[in-house]
């Protein structure tokens, strides 16, 4: 049993080795209890197992004299991250054995995770003369040189890996990345495509699919997977890849409509060569619920995750359930959750990166800490997050590290532009502005590969708004949306100040902070069905809204009350604080003629580099302009347009709350701010840093650290590399020519607001 558990550990064939660990009688003896800790890691319980490696070697490693049994101990230590041990025990063998392969490919293994990339090299070499047939060493040399930047033999080893296993995704998705970097992908998915004219194969399907993935072409990508899914609709494979793809994209709708098909039908799988059939469906109710997350359809997503048998046993469901606490402001309770998860599975990343989130998002800034030191120990490349926790204070070795992820081709483009921003940041506190920008735009550079952000589409959108906007359509809907006053909207350009302004407000007794809400943009969006249940021509926005009366100007505000309510039924005030919510104003103020509705006003410059230095979430979505210093300038060009618009149709119903004020003058401001909004003054506004309330966005940090000043005037740092959205600054907003056609994406779309519904 040793020996062939041993032969499947080798083989990675994890399933059979678990099964067969599972059916061990006893663990009497002490490989029978290694192999069982192995099991536990593979299965992410590393508390159990370094438990169970610490009672059974009691014995001294050095003691042992089963060199087999001595190299699994060393691959136990490895996969727990003990890699002192590991290596120690590894080098134990191979001086007693020097022909055993599997240990030098183990120990290489241990060296390249230590960064000893000439011992990783010579350990791999030695392994590979012992067994050149081996696929995994020649792809772990593949990766070495790619992370050395020899890419054309780089590629060279990953075409050997190929031909000895053609079925080692990872030195395809590998080879891909390094063709990427050498110009000569097109020509790889060329032959793909060619492959795939010849035989129709899950297999080519794949490689050509997860290529375009990589290659950042993702309707592409999306094409070639669905009709792989459609000609092979057992391939579990194809469907998760294609889910991948549209999440990337933002399609978050349309992969929740498919995960949701997939589970309605389970023939698929019952017919499919899938091994763990249950635990398919258990991961794709974990993946539809992550979508209905991300969808914010938490109140369904919260009642399946309860409704899953073992739900406790995954570590998305902690994941899961702490991000929809966190949505409804409840992070303290979100915290307690992943804390739970974090005790059941101590080293799993997912659950270790949400709890310093969720910490962060709270002020629980030293646990946060604790907790990133851990991730650290686990994963280097977590070095990133590390620096962003110590405020972006780092060593040398930390600065050298952030430099050589910034420029590892190995690594995907979207940690290498992770490791740049922060790297910027770095530099900017050590005063190397230079040096700083530099890097900052390299980081830029590496998301707009991967968009395929139109500026004119938002142009088109802004235009046709204020065109359909007129006073004559004001003047007949003025005051006949809903009477409430319960919404404040707080709203501007991102990175203005509207964080700051919501948790001001929010340390009010009277007001709940409910951050960015999608209520109205998901309003918007629905016009054209609402009227077709009307019985009018089904117009989109902003068109549709020629179309609203006083009956749906008071059910579209009795749908965002309704929602709104969901989240607090209590303060008598709350805070919607979607920057984007600009675009919007107009409908607002219709639906709600009695509403506050705040705009920050800050310096343009400021709020292009405030926003040109962040890596945004949404960069797919809302934000994709943040990543061009062009298309900045045309948002605030756009921005700029249509609040004068606002502003001339509903005089003195818009509060202009300026940022650089509000940093000098504080109490006088936040004074005028309460005023406005009809709220009675309250001394602790003044100190609404110390909130627990959770704060969700990109300044999650800078609200923590009360009002400063530093921010104002801070693109001067950086006037040399800001022609390009000065130049579009002076040049205005234009309007682009009326027969100019936008390109919709699908968006999510949202509960109907006078009885339509999507399906959950």
């Amino acid at each position: 049993m040793i020996k062939e558990l041993r032969a499947l550990l080798i083989q990675r064939r994890y399933s059979e080795f678990l099964k067969r660990v599972e059916a061990l009688t006893s663990t009497q003896e002490l490989h029978e209890q290694v192999f069982l800790a192995i099991s536990y890691i593979l299965k992410g319980n590393y508390k159990e197992a370094q438990s169970l490696l610490d009672r059974a070697i009691k014995t001294k490693v050095e003691k042992i004299y089963d060199f087999n049994l001595l190299s699994d101990i060393g691959l136990a230590f490895l996969m727990l991250g003990n890699l002192e041990d590991a290596e120690s025990t590894l080098r134990s063998v191979v001086r007693a054995k020097s022909d055993d392969g599997i240990s030098w490919a183990r120990l290489g293994a241990v060296y390249f995770a230590q960064g000893k990339f000439e011992d990783a090299q010579r350990a791999w070499e030695r392994s590979l003369e012992l067994n050149p047939d081996t696929a995994e060493i020649l792809y772990n040399l593949g990766v070495l040189y790619l992370n050395k930047g020899e890419l054309e033999r780089a590629v060279d080893y990953f075409n050997r890996a190929l031909l000895k296993n053609p079925n080692l995704k990872e030195a395809e998705e590998k080879r891909a990345l390094a063709l990427l970097s050498l110009n000569k992908v097109d020509s790889l998915i060329e032959d793909y495509y060619k492959e795939l004219e010849r035989e129709k194969k899950p297999e080519v399907y794949l490689k050509l699919g997860n290529t375009l993935f990589i290659a950042g072409r993702l309707p592409e990508a999306r094409s070639v997977l669905a009709e792989g899914v459609e000609r092979f609709p057992l391939d579990y494979r194809l469907k998760r890849l294609l889910i991948n793809v549209l999440q990337e994209e933002g399609r978050i709708h349309q992969a929740g409509l498919l995960v949701k098909e997939w589970l309605e039908d389970k023939s698929w799988i019952e017919e499919s060569d899938v091994e763990e059939k249950e635990e398919v469906i258990k991961e794709l109710r974990f993946l539809l619920n992550e979508l209905r997350v991300e969808a914010h359809f938490f109140d369904t997503a919260e009642k399946d995750l309860e409704e899953i048998e073992g739900k406790e046993n995954y570590p998305d469901y902690y994941i899961l359930k702490a991000k929809i606490l966190l949505e409804r402001n409840r992070g303290i309770e979100a915290a307690e959750v992943l804390r739970k998860g974090r005790e059941k599975f101590p080293a799993h990343l997912g659950i270790l990166s949400q709890l310093v989130r969720v910490l962060t998002s709270i002020g629980e800034l030293e646990e946060a800490k604790e907790v990133q030191k851990q991730i650290v120990a686990i994963n280097p490349a977590a070095v990133i997050q590390q620096v962003e926790m110590e405020n972006y204070k780092a060593t040398d070795e930390q600065v050298a590290l952030l430099e050589s992820l910034l420029n590892s081709i190995a690594l995907p483009k979207s940690t290498r532009a992770s490791a740049g921003f922060v790297l910027h940041k770095v530099l900017e506190k050590r005063k190397d502005y230079d040096r700083a920008f530099e890097v900052l735009i390299k980081a830029n550079d590496l998301v707009k590969e991967e968009l395929t952000y139109d500026w004119r589409e938002h142009r088109y959108i802004t235009q046709k708004t204020i065109e359909v906007f007129t006073p004559e359509l004001v003047e007949r809907l003025k005051g006949k949306g809903h009477p409430s006053k319960r919404p404040i909207f707080v709203l501007g350009m991102p990175r203005s100040g509207t964080t700051l302004t919501e948790q001001i407000l929010g340390s009010h007794s009277m007001v709940y902070p409910a951050g960015e809400l999608g209520f109205v943009p998901r309003i918007a969006s629905l016009i054209p069905k609402v009227l077709k249940q009307q019985g009018k021509e089904p117009k989109g926005w902003p068109e549709g809204i020629v179309e609203f009366d006083e009956f749906l100007l008071r059910a579209a505000g009795q749908y965002y009350l309704e929602k709104i309510s969901e989240l607090d039924d209590k303060a008598p005030r709350v805070v919607d604080k979607l920057p984007h919510n600009f675009d919007y104003v107009g409908l607002i103020l219709l639906m709600f003629p009695n509403a506050k509705v705040i705009h920050l006003v800050r310096n343009d410059l400021d709020v292009a580099v405030s926003n040109y230095q962040q890596n945004f979430a949404a960069k797919h979505g809302t934000m994709g302009f943040a990543f061009d210093l062009k298309w900045i300038g045309h948002m605030l060009n756009d921005h700029r347009a249509i609040m004068e618009h606002w502003h001339k149709l509903f005089p003195g119903q818009i509060y202009d709350l300026d940022y650089k004020r509000l940093t000098e003058e504080p109490e006088k401001v936040i004074k005028e701010l309460l005023e406005f909004c009809e709220l009675p003054w309250e001394d602790n506004v003044l100190e609404f840093y110390k909130t627990k309330r959770p704060v969700k966005t990109a300044s999650i940090k800078q609200v923590r650290q009360g009002i400063y000043k530093s921010s104002v005037k801070k693109w001067r740092r950086y006037e040399k590399f800001l022609k390009p959205v000065i130049d579009i600054l002076n040049e205005g907003f234009k309007p682009l020519d009326l027969e100019y056609s936008q390109k919709y994406s699908d968006a999510v779309k949202p509960v109907g607001f006078i009885g339509y519904t999507i399906p959950d």
